[in-house]
């Protein structure tokens, strides 16, 4: 149980901030007006040749997608109010289904040209970054339950390949931005990263079959999570202890998850109109050491065949009112045995979401007032060793 305990709070915070949304990395690319444009093209420096960031109200940058969950799809307005169309919403889910959210603020940021061709700048930002698979199958289950023998494939409700990974660290960025000549513009930025919480699962291929005839059940599959801080946080909340100011610090500023980023980009102008440009962002990895959680079950099956619930289990006054408790209790503990639960302790390593951006921008008019650019913005995300459109 305490595996899902663990799992509860990841997927709060990736599901629950639908209800915010911002395209940082799509709309601020070719906004050189704003300085925190170079976070995502560090090859062009911001207009202004001095940007100063204080704490909190400079930046704060909130993002929310995913590829399922739309209104729209569930929800219809009929003259005697809304209904839902399970029907329809279903025709929407797929095999596997992206949920991502990402938060950023920016603690303190300083920004200066030096000269005509140089841009140097210094940010501390608190990030947080999620992402969410699920399989089609785990989508459906609360509208069509186990049983709907015509819909599933072997009688099984199959919750393989599900993946969630969360990040919650500290970024320290230091950025030089190049223009080398009237054709190319360079840029880099080199961040140390300190690490506050994560959980990621390295392997899910849990199924649950039920036989038509006799309604038993039977579990197969193994699952294998990492986790770095997210126990201690459940287990604050569920204690609602006071926390000291030594804890504080020890949170803020002393755990041993270090870990190291880069931001890559070029910028080539290829005559008065027409320009291109690329960058690579979030290209990293974390350490995590601290306060770590490796939970793991072997392959493994395990069959439920019912409970027996008699009048003497199920009545309070008789000497058997604890037995129910007893029986759940066993089971529990022969389905612990069956997959090999596993707890440790153990170092491991992350990967951030590293994004490719790849740009065109074509200059339609311009005259001593205004101007007027046509651009093109194709962005990736590589995400558990594969790379997926993004938006």
């Amino acid at each position: 149980m305490r595996l899902f305990k663990a799992l509860l709070p990841a997927l709060g915070l990736i599901v629950c901030s639908g209800s915010i949304e911002a395209q940082q990395d799509l709309v601020m690319y070719n906004m050189s007006i704003v300085p925190q444009h170079h976070y995502v093209n560090p090859a062009r420096a911001p207009y202004s040749r001095l940007n100063i960031g204080l704490p909190v109200i400079s930046s704060i940058y909130l993002k929310h997608e995913n590829t399922v969950f739309n209104p729209g799809h569930l929800l219809q307005e009929t003259v005697e109010g809304m209904e839902f169309r399970t029907d329809h919403f279903m025709t929407h889910v797929k095999d596997e289904n992206f949920i991502g959210a990402e938060g950023a603020i920016d603690l303190l940021s300083l920004g200066i040209a030096i000269g005509e061709q140089h841009y140097f700048s210094f940010a501390i930002r608190e990030r947080m970054q999620g992402r969410l698979v699920l399989p089609g199958d785990m989508i459906r289950f609360p509208f069509t339950g186990n049983a709907s023998f015509d819909e599933l494939k072997d009688n099984t409700v199959d919750f393989s390949g599900f993946r969630i990974q969360l990040n919650h660290f500290r970024e320290y960025g230091v950025g030089w931005q190049y223009d080398f000549s009237e054709k190319w513009n360079f840029g880099a930025r080199l961040k140390l990263l300190y690490g506050m919480e994560n959980i990621d699962t390295k392997e899910s291929s849990l199924k649950w079959e039920t036989d038509p005839t006799t309604w038993d059940w039977n579990f197969t599959g193994e699952m294998d999570v990492y986790s770095s801080g997210i126990w201690e946080l459940t287990d604050s909340l569920d204690d609602n202890t006071d926390i000291e100011n030594g804890e504080i610090a020890q949170y803020l500023l002393k755990r041993k998850n270090k870990g190291l980023g880069i931001d890559l980009g070029a910028e080539y102008q290829v005559n008065d109109k027409l320009s291109v440009s690329a960058s690579l962002t979030d290209l990293g990895f974390i350490s995590w050491k601290t306060y770590n959680r490796h939970a793991t079950t072997s392959e493994g099956a395990f069959a439920f065949t019912g409970l027996e619930l008699t009048e003497q289990v199920l009545n309070a006054d008789s000497t058997y009112s604890d037995t129910l408790d007893v029986i759940i209790e066993d089971l529990l503990d022969e389905l612990e045995q069956n997959f090999a639960f596993k707890e440790e302790a153990q170092a491991y390593r992350t990967a951030l979401f590293a994004r490719l951006h790849l740009g065109a921008n074509y200059k339609l008019y311009e005259n001593d007032k205004t101007s007027g650019t046509a651009g093109l913005l194709l962005q990736s995300e590589f995400f558990k060793g594969s790379m997926r459109p993004t938006a």
